[in-house]
């Protein structure tokens, strides 16, 4: 009898040791979750582009001094997706070693910025309508102008097979050899479909739909010429037996 009392007491020793640590632990657990250890001293956004990270941030709601397990991930992930069309993948993680938060996107590569009727849209390389342009958006692209008046829908993609094609080819294009370009007009000259690109400078050029990365580069080439020699702007017609010859406007 005396072994299993001594037995009991001891059983009953461990059992309230344990409940002691159990008690301590979850006021540390508590007192962590309560204090400046567990809240958010960073915020990182990488892989945005033409979308600005001050809006991603507020989108999220995230802000500094945020206690780290408040935040609800998936919820805001889907978010941002939904409030930005222009994103393609939301990856939200957390550090609770750095106490930061890491906001990774990746975006749907944009073509350019169409003029319609009902205002200005980008264009993705698949030709989707992902949102309306604004001025402070800050989206750097050239304008996407044609021949017929555009109505267009958010989430719609465009049907005119011609346009398709300058828009699937333009993010391929680096952005250095685009920075000079402020617009393409898709038109037709003699019933084959082209396309009239405007400079910032005031230069204008014609080339066909295909192999628009090239007819770029060699305009540029001739372009970085005509700046050299002082020349006035003027029109380069980058078609067939006249390739490559420039003409001042006002000259016949």
């Amino acid at each position: 009898m005396a072994v299993d009392s001594n037995h009991r007491s001891k059983k009953t020793h461990w059992l309230g040791t344990i409940v002691v640590i159990v008690f301590f632990l979850a006021v540390a657990i508590v007192a962590y979750l309560r204090s400046p250890l567990a809240t958010i001293k960073s915020i990182d956004v990488v892989g945005n582009t033409d979308v600005p990270a001050s809006y991603l941030i507020h989108d999220a709601g995230f802000a500094l001094g945020q206690n780290l397990y408040s935040l609800s991930i998936s919820t805001t992930e889907q978010r941002l997706l939904t409030d930005f069309p222009l994103l393609k993948t939301v990856t939200i993680t957390r550090d609770f070693f750095r106490q930061s938060v890491g906001i990774a996107v990746t975006e749907q590569p944009i073509a350019g910025i169409l003029v319609a009727q009902n205002g200005l849209f980008e264009i993705t390389q698949n030709g989707t309508v992902m949102m309306q342009d604004s001025q402070d958006y800050g989206v750097d692209r050239p304008l996407l102008t044609t021949d017929h008046k555009l109505t267009l829908s958010l989430g719609t993609q465009i049907a005119d097979p011609t346009l398709l094609q300058v828009v699937e080819q333009l993010p391929l294009i680096p952005q250095s050899e685009l920075s000079l370009l402020s617009e393409f007009h898709v038109t037709t000259a003699n019933g084959v479909p082209v396309i009239d690109a405007f400079t910032k400078d005031h230069f204008s050029f014609r080339m066909p739909i295909s192999g628009m990365a090239k007819s770029i580069r060699f305009f540029l080439l001739i372009h970085q010429k005509l700046v050299a020699h002082n020349a006035q702007p003027g029109f380069v017609n980058l078609l067939g037996a006249n390739m490559g010859v420039y003409q001042p406007y006002g000259t016949k």
